[in-house]
Formats: structure tokens, C-alpha cells, sequence
């Protein structure tokens, strides 16, 4: 009787731990998996940062150049004009640049859309792409430089000085591509 017995017992163990080792082998992969993902999640909130922080070192940069153009500008006429015709491209090269910054793998597009013919503000597009070996990131938001004469008729020296500049930019339409 004992004789019988002995198979069955050593089938049902063999069972059992197929069972388990089975069990152990999906628990393993299912961690694996997760680990993955969340490297993954990992990896798009740097790029996100680098995007992100591209687009402050822009915005400061920006900041700066309407700083001098109000500085260097009496009337709305004049302020639109230094963006437009004179400085254009000089803005918009000033504006893109990072390079004093460590985001050396971010790549900055900066297009002025601006209607012809606008005088109360100046709208630009700012496409940051941030890369990490295969993987990118691409931001787009809009950017909106209010002119400061068009809210007002005439501005006083002691006026022009009190000018946030902060408030005359806005950055809006935050996408992620």
C-alpha cells in the first residue's frame, strides 16, 4: 500500500511546486514590467523638466529684451516697430538663447506670429524639443508681448519707470507633443 502512495505524492509535489515556481515566475515579470514603466515615467518628467526650464531661460531672456525696448522706445508706434522691423531677428536670436544654461540637448524654435498690422501686442510661438538618447520631448506654448503705450494715451517718465515688465508677457496655450 505504501508503494502506491509514493507516485501519487511525488506527482501532486511535483504539481505544486510547478504551481508556485510558475506563480513566482509571473510575479518577477510583473515587477520587471512595472520597473520599466516607471523608468519610463522617470525619463518624460526630465525631458519635461529640460523643456521647462528652457522655456524659463527664454522667457527671462525675454524679459530682459523688453526691458531695453522700453527703455529705448517713446511710443507705441516705436515699441512695435523694434520688434517688427528693426530687431526682429535679433530679438528672436537673443530670446532663443541657452546657451549659458546646461540644457545643451535642447533644441529651441521660436517663430514670430504676429498679424501684420497689430499694434497692442506681438505674439510668438516657442517649440522647445528636449532629447535623452532615443526618447523626446516636445513643448509647445504661445507667447504674448503686450505693448505698454497701447493701455495708455500718453506715459510720464515717472510712469514709464513703475512699468512691471513681468506683467506685459504672458506665456499661455501650454501643449505637450
Amino acid at each position: 500500500m505504501l508503494q502506491k502512495n509514493n507516485g501519487s505524492v511525488l506527482i501532486i509535489t511535483l504539481i505544486i511546486f510547478s504551481l508556485v515556481s510558475t506563480i513566482c515566475f509571473m510575479c518577477t515579470s510583473l515587477v520587471y514590467s512595472n520597473i520599466k514603466i516607471s523608468s519610463l515615467e522617470i525619463k518624460n518628467l526630465k525631458l519635461k523638466e529640460d523643456s521647462l526650464s528652457a522655456i524659463e531661460v527664454i522667457y527671462s531672456n525675454m524679459l530682459e529684451e523688453v526691458e531695453n525696448a522700453i527703455d529705448s522706445t517713446e511710443n507705441s508706434d516705436e515699441f512695435i516697430n523694434y520688434f517688427k522691423y528693426d530687431n526682429c531677428r535679433s530679438f528672436i536670436l537673443k530670446s532663443k538663447d541657452i546657451s549659458k544654461s546646461d540644457l545643451d540637448k535642447v533644441l529651441v524654435e521660436l517663430t514670430n506670429k504676429t498679424p501684420f498690422g497689430e499694434i497692442n501686442k506681438l505674439e510668438f510661438d516657442l517649440k522647445t524639443i528636449a532629447t535623452r538618447g532615443s526618447y523626446k520631448k516636445d513643448i509647445l506654448v504661445k507667447i504674448r508681448i503686450d505693448n505698454p503705450w497701447s493701455k495708455v494715451n500718453l506715459i510720464q517718465d515717472e510712469e514709464k519707470e513703475d512699468l512691471n515688465v513681468y506683467d506685459l508677457i504672458t506665456i499661455y496655450n501650454y501643449e505637450e507633443l
